[in-house]
């Protein structure tokens, strides 16, 4: 009975004619609020791990999609899931690994899924917005989890002046996804500065595409409206 009726909440909360919000608090509290309050020993190291796969499962339950995606995004977050917390008990790098795949596989869907339905055309402007807002978290967290595996087969794949683990890759990836480049984490591998290039690349036009797909809607908008006007005046003087 409690299942289902949590069930019910989550495909309410992603519901066609809702937005991402309740996603966007957990990608904001797994990036933002949770590395630093376990950096400064208030909170375990599970919250993270406990945070990631709370990301996984409530993409899982609330993006709208066919039963059949849906199922397939189900077992590969069950999988990355499992995987994660068997990583946890049983430290090695082929789980890590496995699981880091399986995640970054997820977040993808995800983000797919994400455009497909909160950024076409004709949704609310906030349903809009706060599913661009959720693709970007995705992708800087998808390219953490990327740079994550990179370092797991190459520790040397980074110079980093303090380490502070998936923390500063976070940090990383988003200071790439924006461009900034403070230069305190340095990709030293030939993967790892090419994963760097792509992840700049792929934000810059991501915001470009956007911005410039809004605002030629904007003015569609507005010419329709006037082009509305105008028929409406004309229908008036015969």
């Amino acid at each position: 009975m409690i299942a289902k009726r949590l069930e019910k909440l989550a495909f309410h909360l992603w519901s066609e004619g809702g937005g991402p919000y309740y996603l966007l608090i957990i990608l904001f509290i797994t990036i933002f609020v949770a590395p630093p309050l376990v950096l400064a020993q208030i909170l375990p190291h599970t919250v993270i791990h406990v945070a990631m796969a709370l990301v996984l499962l409530t993409g899982v339950f609330t993006v709208p999609c066919h039963t059949s995606v849906r199922l397939i995004a189900l077992l590969i977050a069950a999988i990355a899931v499992i995987g994660r917390f068997v990583e946890v008990v049983m430290s090695g790098q082929i789980p890590a690994a496995t699981e880091i795949v399986l995640s970054v596989v997820t977040f993808a869907l995800f983000a797919v899924l994400i455009i497909r339905q909160f950024l076409a055309r004709g949704r609310a402007i906030k349903h809009r917005i706060a599913g661009a807002i959720a693709v970007y978290l995705l992708l800087g967290l998808l390219w953490a989890r990327l740079y994550e595996l990179v370092k797991l087969v190459d520790p040397a794949a980074f110079q980093i002046s303090h380490d502070e683990g998936i923390a500063t890759l976070f940090y990383f990836s988003f200071v790439t996804l924006m461009t900034i480049g403070y230069g305190d984490v340095v990709p030293v591998s030939l993967v790892a500065r090419n994963l760097a290039i792509l992840e700049g690349l792929t934000g810059q036009l991501y915001l470009a595409i956007l911005i410039s797909s809004l605002v030629a809607e904007r003015f569609a908008k507005a010419g329709n409206k006037r082009q509305d006007n105008l028929s409406g005046d004309e229908r008036q003087d015969d």
